[in-house]
């Protein structure tokens, strides 16, 4: 007969406010305080190899912590041990960052991990940053371009619709705030000035 805890049934069918199961979320929490416990077990006992090669090795790692390394290479039989736990640690670390961001789905339709964090794939990231660097680039050389003397249809269709239009006395202007351009036009029809911001 197979009974199960009832605290295991609450944490496997319990999920949190972002629909993430509970269980998941502790699976992370427990391998990133094992990762942290074991990183600082890992350096206090590297730094007491070093006192005991020597104490001017001890205190200048306490100084200066990037002489780790030197030491490292000139006293390897001494502190691969904690060297190698440092690694573990990384790796636990490694571990509970994939979980966090690779944690399986939820539902494929939504695209959500089980953690509730969308998953991805790094070449789908890749790309989504190349696309909008692109579109930024391009929204800067027409904001770069002069509008003087243009159509006010045309500046629209290029740029979009203002976030604001303001009439004053007899000008209108037409605000770009995203881009930090205002253009003012003095019959409704063309671009008579432009103010870059």
């Amino acid at each position: 007969m197979n009974v199960q805890s009832p605290v295991m049934i609450h944490l496997l069918t319990c999920t949190t406010e972002k629909g993430s199961p509970m269980i998941m979320q502790i699976l992370v929490f427990i391998l990133m305080a094992v990762a942290v416990s074991a990183s600082a077990v890992a350096g206090i006992w590297f730094l007491i190899e070093a006192f005991r090669v020597h104490i001017l090795w001890g205190l200048a790692l306490l100084v200066f912590p990037v002489l780790g390394a030197v030491f490292l290479f000139l006293h390897w039989d001494e502190v691969k041990k904690p060297f190698l736990l440092n690694m573990i640690a990384v790796s636990l670390f490694l571990a509970a960052f994939a979980l966090t961001l690779y944690g399986g789905g939820n539902s494929p339709e939504n695209g959500e991990g089980t953690t509730g964090m969308p998953s991805f794939s790094l070449s789908e990231k890749i790309t989504e940053i190349k696309q909008a660097s692109t579109e930024r680039k391009a929204r800067e050389a027409i904001a770069s371009r002069g509008f003087m003397g243009r159509t006010l249809a045309d500046v629209e269709q290029e740029l979009g619709p203002p976030q604001a239009r303001m009439t004053r006395d007899s000008l209108t202007e037409y605000q770009y705030t995203d881009r930090g351009l205002t253009l003012i036009s003095s019959n409704g029809k063309t671009v008579t000035d432009e103010i870059r911001k």
